[in-house]
């Protein structure tokens, strides 16, 4: 049984037995201590920690400079943008807005990053005008809480097929983060292929 399925089978159970409860009289409305430690361990997943508060230096707006490479050695497209960072759900995920030009087209982009308690990681997902679906990783950070490292299999639209990539973010200070991607290029080695650098307004 994966882990979603027992937390959701874990929550049902809960509410069972809390509604079970509402008829009773006070004295038998105490949990006991199974019921106890059951909302022990649905709070401790709910509650935002010290993984979570890393993520506060890229909250605010940004001014972003981007590059993308198509090929290796190829110049690379560069454009511009405003990012719009915020928590939401009282600082449990970080919800990103990102708005302006790529290869003269109007882009518009919305993410959401977070740290999952139940499986000890950080994640981030992507989805834009450039694309219909959902780009997903999932990784850590450093003991300082500056420097992230995510990775996934993601769609690549130009080979028609999923493929590994790599993101990093590095938290400057916080007023600038730069975000770089990787992917590999069909002989195996790994290629830079975006960057943005992100400076607070």
């Amino acid at each position: 049984m994966s882990k979603r399925t027992g937390l959701i089978g874990s929550c049902c159970l809960l509410a069972v037995v809390l509604a079970a409860t509402q008829g009773q009289s006070q004295e038998h409305k105490q949990m006991d201590p199974e019921q106890m430690a059951m909302m022990a361990k649905m709070m401790a997943y709910a509650t935002p920690g010290a993984n979570h508060q890393h993520l506060g230096a890229m909250t605010g707006t940004f001014i972003c400079e981007t590059k993308f490479w198509m090929a290796p050695g190829a110049p690379p497209e560069q454009s511009t943008g405003t990012m719009t960072s915020r928590w939401m759900l009282d600082n449990r995920y970080l919800q990103q807005n990102y708005k302006g030009e790529w290869m003269g087209q109007p882009f518009h982009g919305f993410g959401l990053m977070g740290f999952d308690n139940s499986t000890n990681k950080f994640f981030s997902t992507w989805m834009d005008t450039f694309s219909t679906g959902l780009f997903y990783e999932t990784g850590s950070c450093d003991e300082s809480g500056k420097n992230f490292t995510l990775s996934g299999e993601n769609f690549d639209p130009h080979l028609g097929t999923k493929r590994s990539t790599k993101s990093s973010i590095e938290v400057i200070n916080d007023s600038k983060h730069i975000l770089r991607m990787f992917s590999k290029t069909p002989d195996g080695k790994e290629m830079k292929t975006f960057e943005m650098i992100a400076t607070k307004k």
